[in-house]
């Protein structure tokens, strides 16, 4: 089986089971680490309460204490985690934009459990509903992009026909290629600048989208 270390000390993990739910936790500092969907089903179908009854999750680390400011490494990915405030704002959580496994530190499940359940709830609920809306946000700006692309290449090749027979002068095709060139470049100019986008980067910060996807956009939308 694969051995996975602490996200945020130099503990190993190990399993332990919650009902149905196989997740892992450090030996030395306590922390949870769920795969992704796992704290949502813990929350619904499992015991959280059994984590601390027989787990030894003590609650001895509050929110906002020294473990919830440190940064996370994903036990998975081995790549830094994302920080998001919990639902209901108690703490910050740690997820992982690439396997969007999460991290809360000892004592942060038993806060969860001490809340209602909508609160708890909440917490899943909020990672499901910002991890689709990156995905649409992505999906978004590649369809602007790739629809300025499509305007620019088609009128390209309209020009190129005029050129072709012979239906418009050197001097003018030229005069037309650049400002159909500027136009795209414009439009990429308008997106960069749009809410749209500035979203994105804040979803790369937040780990919900991955660096590598932000920079792809971000090349595309300041090509010349």
């Amino acid at each position: 089986m694969e051995e996975l270390v602490c996200a945020k000390c130099t503990g190993s993990l190990e399993e332990i089971r919650v009902g149905a739910v196989a997740l892992e936790r450090c030996a030395q500092c306590r922390g949870l680490f769920f795969d992704s969907g796992e704290l949502a089903r813990v929350l619904t179908d499992g015991d959280p309460g059994s984590i601390t009854r027989e787990h030894a999750d003590t609650g001895a680390a509050e929110p906002h204490s020294g473990a919830d400011a440190e940064p996370a490494s994903c036990p998975r990915c081995q790549i830094p985690m994302g920080r998001l405030l919990s639902g209901n704002g108690g703490f910050a959580y740690d997820l992982c934009p690439a396997c969007h496994g999460l991290w809360l530190d000892a004592g942060e499940l038993a806060h969860l459990e001490h809340a209602n359940l909508g609160q708890q709830l909440e917490v899943g609920r909020d990672i499901e509903s910002r991890r689709r809306r990156a995905a649409g946000v992505v999906e978004q700006l590649d369809g602007l992009l790739g629809g300025i692309d499509r305007q620019r290449e088609e009128r390209l090749k309209r020009l190129d026909k005029l050129m072709e027979y012979g239906l418009s002068d050197a001097a003018e095709i030229r005069t037309i290629r650049s400002a159909i060139e500027a136009e795209a470049l414009l439009a990429r100019e308008a997106l960069a600048q749009s809410r749209l986008f500035e979203e994105s980067r804040k979803l790369c910060i937040e780990g919900l989208i991955t660096g590598a996807q932000f920079e792809s956009l971000r090349q595309r939308v300041t090509a010349r």
